[in-house]
């Protein structure tokens, strides 16, 4: 019975919206392409294995905005999964954004139409 419980419980997961931000959102007009990016990092025995995946993420979306475009209306979120009695955890960004100005991309173009 003991071993059930545990095996159960290995099983959940727990999820913590630990921060979130926006930077100023374009006008309506300018919102039509919409670019976003996440990556995540273990963490075990509340030990974290660096906070390089940040700017990983940042890359991935800098990537789908090429100059001389802007990235407005950024709403990033911090989320931490908590697996097996928080023993283990993976902690993750997301991004997402609006790519405005400048010429449109291939991949807005084929939205359109």
């Amino acid at each position: 019975m003991i071993l059930r419980t545990l095996f159960l419980l290995s099983l959940t997961a727990c999820q913590t919206v630990t921060s979130i931000s926006v930077s100023q959102l374009p006008s309506t007009k300018k919102r039509t392409n919409e670019i976003s990016a996440s990556a995540s990092s273990p963490i075990i025995l509340y030990i974290p294995f660096g906070t390089d995946f940040i700017d990983d993420a940042r890359s991935q979306l800098i990537a789908q905005c090429p100059s001389p475009r802007r990235i407005e209306g950024v709403l990033s979120k911090q989320v931490t999964t908590n697996y097996f009695l928080t023993l283990i955890m993976k902690d993750e960004v997301q991004f997402t954004a609006y790519c405005s100005g400048g010429k449109e991309t291939a991949s807005e173009k084929k939205k359109k139409g």
